[in-house]
């Protein structure tokens, strides 16, 4: 969310982009100046600087005390989009941007302790800057404005979001302008990416999505939902119900592989699907098994031959396998046939759960 001073730490961060080759930005440029923050009564607890390449995440711990907090941010003019997330040591969302800009900022109050911030680089590549100040909630309003708290996940939802998708923007509302008068807004496609179109409202609506071969629609509903992996391409989708009505819409997106393509959408058949043990393949038998809680950046080693399967019981986050040193595998549900020294790491908290599986006797 866009506020003053974001603007101008990221105008800082674009006018001194230039010499970064030179050197890097010294403690009181970018992010950092935060004049307004510390004039509202804000105290800045932590800083990160770094490089993504596209699609790449970094994720860091910090210790907050009680109040209100915010992870505000700037970005060099190549890192086109920046979203940022926030959990507890539970694996909890306490709130994310997922905007499609470079300067995201995420707010919460609560009791305080350790926290753990996740950056991603949803588009283009470059710097950026990270900064956690933390205040009670009169100064954090007077220095970032009102920050509206995020809508509770509905049912159709969650059950989305356990299937591997994740809200790929923030919520839309439209207000329908005369009954059966349909409102149109685009969806960008992917490849390699599934999405879940969702519309809620508390009257009946229909919601289609038209690719660019196909038209794809839902039976009416107060809460529909369409999904589809295609992989490229403009989609339109539409909503038309009853007026005066006001629908609220998210675009739900994940990896195809994770999500393990558009009929696993609607069966829950997907190995990558949070939550559920991954299916036990034929032939194969159980020779150990663990879950348990894992902090962001931990790395857990096993020792061994046989077929590894790991996956986010609760939480969110991804998995890295590495195996020699070289990254093997990447998602939230993994499997891999292994021998030898492997270990995973979880680049948020979450609870985690693995088994080894050997091959059945004959």
């Amino acid at each position: 969310m866009s506020h003053p001073s974001a603007v101008l730490w990221l105008l800082t961060l674009v006018c001194c982009a230039g010499a970064s080759a030179a050197r890097e930005p010294g403690p009181e440029e970018g992010v950092a100046v935060g004049g307004s923050l510390r004039a509202a009564g804000l105290r800045r607890v932590h800083q990160e600087r770094g490089f993504l390449a596209p699609g790449q995440r970094h994720s860091f711990a910090v210790e907050v005390p009680g109040g209100c907090a915010a992870v505000v941010s700037a970005s060099a003019p190549g890192l086109r989009d920046l979203d940022l997330a926030v959990y507890d040591p539970e694996g909890t969302l306490l709130g994310e941007d997922v905007e499609p800009d470079d300067h995201p900022t995420v707010r919460w109050c609560g009791d305080g302790g350790r926290v753990y911030v996740v950056a991603r680089a949803y588009e283009g590549a470059g710097r950026y800057e990270l900064a956690v100040w933390t205040g009670d909630a009169p100064s954090m309003r007077a220095a970032l404005g009102d920050v509206p708290a995020p809508a509770a996940l509905s049912e159709l939802e969650e059950a989305l979001r356990g299937r591997g998708l994740r809200t790929l923007r923030r919520e839309r509302w439209i207000d329908l302008p005369a009954a059966g008068e349909p409102v149109r807004f685009p969806v960008q496609l992917r490849p390699g990416r599934c999405i879940a179109v969702v519309a809620e409202a508390s009257v009946s609506l229909e919601l289609a999505v038209e690719l660019e071969s196909r038209t794809l629609d839902e039976a009416p509903g107060r809460q529909v939902a369409i999904t589809t992996c295609a992989d490229r391409g403009q989609a339109t989708a539409s909503v038309r119900g009853p007026a005066p009505a006001r629908v609220r819409v998210r675009v739900l997106e994940g990896a195809s592989a994770e999500v393990g393509g558009e009929g696993a959408l609607w069966l829950g058949t997907s190995q990558a699907q949070r939550g559920a043990s991954p299916a036990l393949p034929a032939g194969w038998v159980v020779a150990a098994r663990g879950e348990g809680r894992w902090s962001a950046g931990r790395a857990q080693s096993f020792d061994g031959c046989g077929r590894l399967q790991v996956w986010i019981a609760r939480g969110g986050g991804e998995l890295t396998l590495w195996v020699g040193g070289r990254l093997v595998a990447r998602g939230s549900a993994l499997v891999a046939d292994v021998c030898g020294q492997s270990s995973v790491v979880s680049d948020a908290p979450a609870r985690v759960a693995w088994r080894w599986l050997s091959r059945e006797a004959p």
